[in-house]
C-alpha cells in the first residue's frame, strides 16, 4: 500500500516537471562532428552498407531459389543440386551476416571512443583554475552514461534506417518477381512505418529527456558528496545527503521504468497493428487477393515472406524512431564546444630575459588598478615581493607562474626578446615550477618528485632521484623517515614543512629555470623552510627565483626587491 502511494505521489509531481532536454537543437558544431567522423571511416561505413545489401540480396535469392523449386513440383529430397546450392548460399549468408554485425558494432564502439577522447583531452587542456568539482562531475556523467546513449542511438538509428531501406527494397523485389501489386504493400509499408515511427519519436523524447535529466543528477551527486565527505562527516549530514540522493533515485527510476515499458511494449503493438490491419483490409478475403495479384500457390508463398518483412520494416521503423532522440540527445550533450588548449608541454629557457609588463591591469578582482607595470627578471636572478595586508602576493605568484591572471589581455610577456600572450606562457610546463601550497594529490612520493606517473619513467630517471635525494639525506628525512617513496604522497603534502621538502626537492631533481615560491611558506617563519630556500638558491645558480613574502628579508642576495601596497615600486 505505502509503494502504491508512493507511485501516485510521483506521477502528481511528475506532471510538474518540464525536462530541459526536450527541445532541443543541433548546431553546425555537431554536424561537422559526425561528418569529420564518417568521412575518416567512410571505406568502413561503405564496407558495412555493402554487406547490408548483400545480406538482404541473399534472403531474397533464398526466398525466390526456394519457390522456384516448389514450382517446378520435383520432390525436394529428391534434388541433391538444390540442397547444395541452398547450403552454399546459406554459408555465404552466415559469413556475410557475422561480418555485418561485427561492423555494425566495431563502428559504433569508434564513435564512443571517438568522443570520449574528445571529452577527455578537453576536460585536461582547462586551465587549472577552471577545473571545477561540477565539471568533473559532469565529466564523469557524459563519459558514463551519454555517452553510451549516444553510442547507441546513432548506430541504431542511423543504421536502423539503413536496413529499413533494405526491407522495403527486398520486399519490392519478392514481390516484383511475384507478379504481386508490390506498390500497394509498400505504400503500406511505408504509411505504417511512418505513424510508428513519429509515435516512438515523441514517446522517447519525453522518457529519455527526462531519464538523462535525473541519472545525470544522481551521478553528480554521489560524486559531489564522495569529495565532501568531511563536509558531510564533520557536521552529521549524511541523512540529508542520503534523502537527496533517494529523491533522484525515485525520478529517475520512475521514468527509466516507462522508458523500457514502452520499448518493450512498442512490439506488441506492432504485432498488434498487423492484425487491425487484416482484420479492416479483410486480409484473407477473394477481393483483398485478387487486389494485390494474390492467386497461384507461388504467389502466397512469396506472399508469407513477404509478409515478415511487412513485420521487420514495422519494427525497424519502431527502433528509429525510439532511437532517433536519444541520438539527437546524446550528441547535444556530449558534443560541446572546446575552449583554447592550456596544455602545459612546452620547455620554459631563459637565455637572456624574462619580462612581464601591463599598462593598465587588476592583479585580483577587488584589487586596484596598476598601471604601467614592469618586470624584468635575468637568468639566476633573485627577485623579493613582499607587502602586508590583502595586496595581492598570491594572485601576482600565479601570474608569474601561469597558473592564471585575472586580465590575461593586458598582460604583455616578452621572453628573450620574443613577444609573448598569456595564452602562450601558460603552455610552458616544464622548467617552470610553482610551490603552490593548495597542492594535493593521491600519486606517489616518488612520482610527485619526477613530475610523472610511473608508467612514464625509466629506470634511470629514478636512479638519478634517488640520488638527489641521498644527497640531501636531511631534506628526504622529512619527506619520508623510512626512505619508502612508493607511498603515497597526500600525507607528505598534509604537513607544510614535509611539503615544502618535498618541492624542494622536486625542484634539485627537475632543475627548472624558473621557482615561483608563494608568501605563505615564508610566512610561516620556520628556520627549516629558510634553510631550505638557501640551499636551492646554492645548488640552482642558473634559475631564477621568485620569492613572495608578507615582510622584507635578506635570505637571498635579491637583484630587485619590489613593495607592493596599493602600487607595486621597485625598492
Amino acid at each position: 500500500m505505502n509503494e502504491i502511494k508512493k507511485q501516485v505521489g510521483l506521477i502528481r509531481r511528475v506532471k510538474f516537471i518540464r525536462s530541459q532536454y526536450q527541445s532541443i537543437r543541433l548546431s553546425g558544431l555537431h554536424y561537422r562532428f559526425l561528418a569529420n567522423f564518417f568521412k575518416k571511416n567512410r571505406w568502413f561505413i561503405l564496407v558495412l552498407i555493402i554487406l547490408l545489401l548483400t545480406q538482404g540480396l541473399l534472403e531474397a535469392l533464398l526466398i525466390i531459389f526456394s519457390r522456384n523449386q516448389l514450382s517446378t513440383q520435383q520432390n525436394i529430397l529428391l534434388a541433391p543440386i538444390f540442397w547444395q546450392f541452398l547450403a552454399m548460399i546459406l554459408v555465404f549468408f552466415f559469413i556475410n551476416s557475422f561480418f555485418s554485425i561485427r561492423q555494425e558494432k566495431t563502428l559504433g564502439v569508434w564513435l564512443a571512443n571517438s568522443i570520449r577522447h574528445r571529452l577527455f583531452r578537453a576536460y585536461l587542456d582547462r586551465p587549472f583554475n577552471k577545473m571545477s568539482q561540477d565539471q568533473k562531475s559532469d565529466l564523469i556523467a557524459k563519459i558514463s552514461y551519454q555517452l553510451p546513449l549516444t553510442s547507441m542511438g546513432l548506430t541504431n538509428s542511423v543504421f536502423g534506417l539503413v536496413r529499413w531501406l533494405i526491407y522495403v527494397v527486398v520486399s519490392v523485389l519478392i514481390a516484383a518477381w511475384g507478379g504481386l501489386s508490390w506498390g500497394v504493400i509498400i505504400l503500406a509499408m511505408i504509411v505504417l512505418s511512418l505513424i510508428i515511427a513519429v509515435a516512438a519519436y515523441f514517446v522517447a523524447r519525453h522518457y529519455i529527456s527526462q531519464e538523462v535529466t535525473y541519472y545525470s543528477q544522481i551521478i553528480r551527486e554521489v560524486d559531489a558528496s564522495a569529495s565532501e565527505k568531511c563536509f558531510l562527516k564533520n557536521f552529521n549530514q549524511e541523512g540529508t545527503a542520503t534523502k537527496r540522493f533517494d529523491r533522484l533515485v525515485d525520478f529517475d527510476s520512475f521514468f527509466r521504468v516507462r522508458r523500457d515499458l514502452w520499448m518493450r511494449l512498442g512490439f506488441k503493438i506492432v504485432f498488434a497493428l498487423l492484425i487491425v490491419v487484416a482484420v479492416l483490409t479483410r486480409f484473407f478475403s477473394p477481393e483483398f487477393m485478387a487486389m494485390i495479384n494474390l492467386s497461384g500457390p507461388e504467389q502466397k508463398f512469396l506472399f508469407l515472406f513477404l509478409m515478415i518483412y511487412f513485420s521487420r520494416s514495422l519494427n525497424e521503423a519502431l527502433k528509429v524512431g525510439l532511437y532517433y532522440f536519444p541520438a539527437r540527445l546524446g550528441l547535444f550533450l556530449t558534443i560541446t564546444k572546446i575552449g583554447g588548449v592550456h596544455r602545459r608541454k612546452n620547455q620554459l629557457k631563459i637565455n637572456q630575459s624574462l619580462n612581464f609588463s601591463s599598462q593598465k591591469t587588476k592583479i585580483y578582482k577587488a584589487g586596484p588598478y596598476h598601471r604601467r607595470l614592469n618586470f624584468d627578471f635575468l637568468p639566476g636572478g633573485r627577485y623579493l615581493f613582499y607587502g602586508l595586508g590583502l595586496v595581492g602576493k598570491t594572485a601576482l605568484a600565479k601570474l608569474f607562474a601561469g597558473e592564471a591572471a585575472y586580465n590575461p589581455k593586458a598582460i604583455k610577456i616578452k621572453l628573450d626578446g620574443r613577444r609573448l600572450d598569456y595564452v602562450e606562457w601558460q603552455k610552458f610546463g616544464k622548467g617552470l615550477c610553482w610551490l603552490d601550497p593548495n597542492f594535493r594529490s593521491q600519486k606517489t612520493i616518488m612520482e610527485f618528485i619526477l613530475g610523472q606517473s610511473s608508467d612514464a619513467s625509466d629506470f634511470s630517471e629514478i636512479e638519478a632521484a634517488l640520488s638527489v635525494l641521498a644527497k640531501h639525506d636531511s631534506i628526504a628525512k622529512m619527506i619520508s623517515p623510512n626512505g619508502n617513496y612508493n607511498s603515497s604522497v597526500e600525507p607528505v603534502l598534509a604537513n607544510n614543512l614535509s611539503a615544502f621538502a618535498l618541492w624542494a626537492i622536486h625542484s634539485l631533481v627537475n632543475k627548472p629555470k624558473l621557482v615561483v615560491v608563494d608568501n605563505f611558506w615564508l610566512d610561516l617563519n620556520y628556520p627549516e623552510i629558510i634553510k631550505i630556500i638557501q640551499l636551492l638558491n646554492t645548488n640552482l645558480p642558473q634559475t631564477t627565483f621568485l620569492i613572495f613574502s608578507r615582510a622584507n628579508n635578506n635570505y637571498l642576495n635579491y637583484q630587485q626587491k619590489y613593495v607592493m601596497a596599493e602600487t607595486i615600486a621597485a625598492k
